[in-house]
């Protein structure tokens, strides 16, 4: 199954499932020698992907790790790790 990309990179990746089937992952672009350059982590739901959120500077990199059933992801943006979730 094709995830898509967010918009202005070039490849995804998925990195962790849960078991209501959200996915969790990160879209980046890389330079010509294959060096990541930019990179954003998401959240695939029925067929939506949804950027997630770092700490507000840019740019920012950030990572994922893992989803709970909650669809809270753990990540980290700029070294620092937290768990992130909707608003609800």
């Amino acid at each position: 199954m094709a995830l898509g990309v967010l918009p202005g990179l070039k490849e995804s990746e998925a990195v962790a499932v849960n078991e209501r089937a959200s996915i969790v992952g990160e879209s980046f672009s890389e330079d010509k020698d294959g060096s990541i350059i930019r990179r954003s982590g998401f959240v695939w739901r029925a067929g939506k992907m949804t950027k997630l959120g770092g700490l507000g500077r840019q740019p920012s990199e950030v990572r994922v790790y893992a989803i709970n059933n909650r669809d809270q992801v753990v990540e980290t943006s700029d070294d620092r790790g937290f768990l992130w979730q909707k608003e609800r």
